[in-house]
């Protein structure tokens, strides 16, 4: 059985391969998540290697899919 933890975590690479860099706000708009939660998700897929940060602004971060998220989501 897949958690729900795993499903939103998905969601955010199939958004961020689908759309390219975006910032944490647009993200989670795009899967439906408050963005606390989205920013919680992406901060554990950056630990995991699975998207990378910059800080466009110093309140403003943008997220891109990394090689090793766009191989983690072929595998589901």
């Amino acid at each position: 059985m897949v958690s729900s933890v795993e499903v939103v975590r998905e969601n955010i690479l199939k958004f961020l391969s689908t759309n390219g860099e975006k910032a944490t706000g647009e993200i989670a708009r795009g899967v439906g998540k408050p963005t606390h939660i989205a920013k919680y998700h992406l901060t554990r897929l950056l630990i995991d290697g699975l998207v990378e940060r910059r800080f466009a602004t110093p309140k403003v971060i943008m997220w891109k899919i990394t090689d090793k998220g766009r191989d983690a989501l072929k595998q589901h």
